[in-house]
């Protein structure tokens, strides 16, 4: 089994590894089963950072968006990349640039028709201040 737990809380991620651990515990207990953990990797949570500069990139980012794509976007926090520069101070988002569905199932599909809004979102966020 590959089990994986993100949050860019740490009280979360101490929450869900106690249970995680307390669950293979009791599985070890259990006659004829044999258990064995290996880490393939921490992702850190959010660190000291400016939220007043994470808040206005993402103004900047849901403008263009919606600039570009005439919908509204939705903003939420989640575990992505940006967690690495976040967990050292470093303010950072990211945004998806293209529609899709059923994302992180065997259903995700990807909206081929909104790629080019997208690049259009993509190069306007590279070539700004």
């Amino acid at each position: 089994m590959l089990y994986e737990y993100r949050s860019d809380s740490k009280e979360c991620i101490e929450i869900m590894q106690k249970f995680f651990e307390g669950e293979v515990e009791k599985a070890k207990a259990e006659d004829g089963v044999k258990v064995t953990v290996n880490v393939l990797g921490i992702r850190p949570c959010g660190g000291d950072v400016d939220q007043s500069k994470v808040d206005e990139m993402t103004e900047k980012v849901v403008s263009v968006c919606e600039m570009y794509s005439g919908k509204k976007s939705k903003v939420q926090k989640g575990s992505t990349d940006c967690n690495i520069p976040m967990s050292m101070g470093v303010p950072a988002i990211a945004f998806g640039t293209h529609e899709n569905s059923g994302s992180h199932t065997r259903e995700e599909k990807l909206l081929i028709e909104s790629i080019p809004t997208g690049l259009k979102i993509t190069a306007h966020m590279i070539l700004s201040e």
